[in-house]
């Protein structure tokens, strides 16, 4: 059984008649309008729903609710009740019409009994829903001639009308920075393509710029962009927002590996002459090297057995007590 369909009309599938009684009446809200255009211009096999406004809108549902009233009211839109087989209410169909009708001539049609795509037969009160729309057009000169006077659109030019969400805001910072992230991921097919998709990058800036050092994080991915194995893992920017294997937010687990990167090669060059090492100080300052296996290795064997200078040993002891 298919609901939420949009039921209207063959000749309106290519395009959109939008009736000038409608765009031009004053006790419209320009909010009310567009939601009627918007409607209008679905294809009959296309569902609807209170949800999918919302989001096709940057608009809540309680918004969206009080236009459909609006529209009720001014008699441009009228909603029908659906039942189960049962009788039991599950929603609304919407009729639209291109004249506003009087709010007296509103009425509630007598439940009705249609057949459903199982071939049971089904009671409605005033259609089937959910949320499908009906397009009443009414003929306004003495039943003999379809009121014209309407404004068509094209297909194109009506998914532009009044259906694009404004642009979101970001932080100056945000959109100075994105053509810096967006060149780390040249050539890959996961680059924003859509407005939708470029808002998704965005966000994800705005939310490290809240919750980390946005350059760091900059520097971070530009590192794992430019390593074999972390290349082919860091392959957009939303995607270090997700959370990994572990646990932990993939963002997380790349600033750790970074900062441990950036630890390696920051290391004084006397230590890479022991590197299975760990580093330490006594309780003199002096400098310990431990191995997995056998006792520690003092300044003295250091200097004997491992040929490290005393500038070498110096700058070791200087690296561990900034690490303090």
């Amino acid at each position: 059984m298919k609901v939420g369909l949009i039921l209207k009309p063959k000749a309106f599938e290519n395009f959109t008649v939008v009736p000038n009684t409608v765009l031009r009446d004053q006790e419209l809200s320009l909010a009310a309008v567009g939601l009627y255009c918007f409607m209008l211009s679905h294809s009959a096999d296309f569902t609807i729903s209170i949800e999918y406004l919302s989001n096709a809108f940057s608009n809540g549902k309680d918004a969206i609710r009080a236009k459909i009233k609006e529209l009720e009211t001014a008699g441009y839109l009228r909603r029908q009740k659906v039942q189960d087989p049962s009788g039991k209410f599950i929603g609304y169909n919407y009729i639209i019409s291109e004249t506003a009708l009087a709010a007296n001539s509103r009425h509630t049609e007598k439940p009705t009994t249609v057949k459903t795509d199982d071939g049971k037969n089904r009671r409605t009160e005033n259609p089937t829903q959910s949320n499908n729309i009906y397009i009443d057009y009414i003929d306004t000169n003495n039943n003999k001639k379809r009121n014209t006077n309407a404004l068509k659109i094209s297909k194109q030019a009506n998914d532009d009308f009044e259906v694009k969400k404004a642009p979101k805001e970001y932080a100056e910072l945000t959109t100075k920075i994105y053509p810096y992230f967006l060149g780390l991921f040249e050539g890959e097919n996961t680059v924003p393509k859509t407005t939708a998709q470029k808002e998704k990058w965005l966000d994800t800036i705005e939310y490290f710029k809240k919750h980390y050092d946005l350059k760091e994080i900059y520097y971070a991915v530009k590192w794992a962009r430019s390593d074999d194995f972390w290349r082919p893992n860091v392959l957009s920017v939303p995607a270090l927002k997700t959370t990994a294997k572990n646990g932990a937010k993939k963002i997380d687990n790349l600033m750790a590996k970074y900062k441990a990167h950036l630890e390696e090669q920051n290391k004084p060059t006397g230590m890479f002459k022991i590197p299975d090492a760990t580093w330490r100080l006594d309780e003199h300052q002096n400098v310990i090297a431990l191995r997995k296996l056998g006792p520690p290795i003092n300044e003295f064997v250091l200097q004997q057995h491992f040929t490290l200078t005393p500038d070498e040993i110096n700058e070791i002891r200087t690296h561990l007590i900034n690490k303090l």
